[in-house]
This record gives C-alpha cells, structure tokens and sequence, in this order.
C-alpha cells in the first residue's frame, strides 16, 4: 500500500468537502475497484492511525438486520441494545454489536489545514506570451473557488 498516495487522496478528499467515508470508499477510490478483506483491513488500521494525529474521527454506523445503515454516533458505547426501529425501513430491531461498522470524517483542523495549503489554485493560469494584455473579467474556479484570471484578447 502506497501511503503518499493515499495521504494526497485524503488531501484532494478534504479539499472536495467529502464527509463521511468508508475504508471500502478509500479503497476504490485509491484505484482497487475490487477490493479484498486484507486492503480494508489495511486501510481502516491506516485511517485509524490518522485519528492520533488529528486528521479523521471515526464514526459508528449502526446496520439494522434488512442492510440500512440507520443511525451514526461517535462513541459505541453510545449504542444500547434495545429494540428500535430502523429509520430507513421501519422494521424492528436490536442493534448488534456485530453489524456496526467505521466510518470517517475530517476534522475541522485538518479541513482548514488542506485549506491553507492549497491557498493557491493549481490550475491557476501561468503567464503567456499575451500577459501584458489587460485583464477584462474575474472569475472562480467552480472546483475550489479560488480567483481565475479570464483573459480575453
């Protein structure tokens, strides 16, 4: 597992607002359309390691027997084993410890943190053989918001 790639992953995730994500999400999104039991496992011990240094904090989604992920909470021990119904198809039932699964947000500071880091767009125009052509209009770049020069000659 090539850890650079996922760390520029998360990066580009963070910058896109993406919350709530799944190993398995990762894992596709990495490039392992099809992805076995040891690279989840390996990339949840990897997000996992990450909530130490303040980039993810895991959630817990509670799975009701019909497959809905029907409620979240940020503690398991925040989830009593008593009968419920399920948000999503309204059956019945009592959470098992057994269908809980992880999945991961941002933290605020890492969110600003990809922020300032990425102050300056990437994709912003380099200066060409007509730069000292007047500007005619601003613009933003519809992925980041950040100012895009429109030049038009």
């Amino acid at each position: 597992m090539n850890y650079f790639i996922l760390d520029d992953l998360f990066e580009r995730m963070a910058s896109e607002g993406k919350t709530h994500f799944t190993p398995h999400y990762i894992c596709e999104r990495s490039g392992n359309s099809d992805p076995d039991r040891n690279s989840i496992l390996e990339i949840t011990q990897y997000l996992l390691s990450l909530c130490t240094k303040g980039t993810v904090v895991p959630l817990f989604d509670v799975e009701c027997p019909g497959g809905d992920s029907d409620f979240t909470v940020s503690d398991p021990s925040l989830i009593t084993e008593e009968p419920r119904y399920c948000s999503y198809c309204g059956m019945e039932y009592t959470p098992n410890p057994n269908r809980i699964w992880v999945s991961f947000n941002f933290t605020d500071e890492y969110k600003n943190h990809v922020k300032k880091k990425r102050g300056t767009c990437r994709t912003e125009p380099t200066p060409g053989p007509y730069s000292a052509e007047p500007l005619r209009s601003w613009s933003q770049h519809k992925s980041c918001g950040h100012p895009a020069i429109i030049r038009t000659w």
